[in-house]
């Protein structure tokens, strides 16, 4: 097996180049991923272009990813080797990038997928449904609604109207789908 590989940005607003990576091993929590599928986001670019939100070069960049389970850290049960997953990085921890083939994701903030998305389709998700959902239930910066995943929260605004303005785009059509569950027309 050839050494796994990263592309990383070694220099404020510099060109990316392509290097050897480290396979990490999971530590309590965590999950070994082999990627599979990257998105590239705005926050990507935005990063890279400004120079904002990096602490330190080389870094490697990259939010969403979808894969495989690779190896379980120690206290994960809700995930097996093999399992096809996504999750979404977090700013400046290198080991979590999607600009790699292999990263570390924290358990409770990875999902499993279904088979019948691909890798590609399934990458697409983090980013987006958590912008989303910034947008629909942040009371700061965002429309404040009450959660739909919180006690009392399915169907409250059932049968009130809502305007998701950008409907069409990829994180437009998480707010949809998200105000589907928070008024849906029927249980």
């Amino acid at each position: 097996m050839s050494a796994p590989k990263a592309l990383y940005l070694t220099t404020a607003k510099g060109a990316f180049t392509v290097g050897v990576a480290p396979i990490r091993k999971p530590g309590p929590g965590k999950l070994l991923v082999k990627i599979h599928a990257t998105a590239l986001n705005p926050a990507d670019w935005i990063r890279h272009a400004l120079d904002i939100m990096i602490d330190k070069y080389p870094t490697i960049l990259g939010e969403d990813l979808s894969g495989t389970v690779e190896e379980l850290g120690e206290g994960v049960t809700s995930f097996k080797v093999g399992d096809r997953v996504i999750t979404e990085a977090t700013f400046n921890v290198l080991e979590g990038a999607s600009f790699q083939q292999y990263a570390l994701a924290t358990a409770n903030l990875t999902a499993k997928i279904p088979d019948s998305l691909s890798f590609e389709e399934a990458a697409s998700i983090p980013l987006g449904i958590t912008t989303a959902a910034i947008g629909l239930y942040s009371k700061v910066g965002g429309a404040g609604l009450f959660p739909p995943w919180e006690e009392g929260g399915r169907g409250l605004y059932r049968g009130k109207p809502i305007v998701v303005f950008g409907g069409a785009s990829s994180v437009g059509q998480f707010g949809v789908w998200q105000e589907i569950i928070v008024r849906p027309v029927a249980d």
